[in-house]
């Protein structure tokens, strides 16, 4: 099941069994479910082999994230389940948003004093525009905010898969990332 996926995106079965991707026979696409500030299924996001992205009728558009929401310390925000995915392969404690601009509310009600927030943007003006959109809304909330784009890559998957990004250089990145 996961050997296209493995193939299309670079990242491994373990990366996407973390984030509990499954398929679906009937609408044959590979599914993310989406989750509430708390861990709670919300609604499913379809990949097919093809890449086209939809969801299930009736999902609300969530978070990923893998295992339990995080308790504190430093918490990278990425977008969509497979950045999400590449991040917590490499070991971050990773939460990701529907969209650019998604999840905001569920993050409100996540993120606390004690998280320092790295809000990983796409290289495009929407993911950056969107990235320092969420800042503005969480900064109030957290301890800190950074925005970090990584310098090679449309994505942060990008800058991992194709230009083998370590953990310690995604890092070193994130602690010269600017505050918002």
């Amino acid at each position: 099941m996961y050997e296209e996926l493995t193939k299309q995106t670079g990242l491994s079965k373990h990366e996407l069994q973390s984030m509990q991707v499954g398929w679906s026979v009937k609408k044959s696409a590979y599914t993310f479910p989406m989750r509430d500030h708390a861990g709670k299924a919300i609604g499913i996001r379809l990949r097919t082999p093809e890449g086209k992205k939809f969801s299930v009728k009736g999902s609300r558009s969530g978070l990923f994230f893998a295992g339990d929401a995080p308790a504190k310390g430093q918490v990278l925000i990425a977008e969509g389940p497979t950045d999400t995915a590449c991040l917590v392969g490499k070991g971050f404690s990773t939460v990701g948003r529907p969209s650019c601009n998604g999840g905001g509310i569920y993050l409100l009600k996540m993120l606390n004093w004690k998280h320092q927030v790295v809000l990983v943007a796409d290289n495009d003006k929407p993911g950056r525009d969107g990235a320092a959109s969420i800042a503005k809304l969480i900064k109030d909330k957290v301890s800190s905010v950074r925005i970090m784009t990584p310098p090679k890559g449309n994505d942060i998957k990008d800058w991992v898969v194709d230009y083998q990004a370590s953990p310690s250089t995604i890092q070193a990145v994130i602690d010269q990332a600017r505050y918002a």
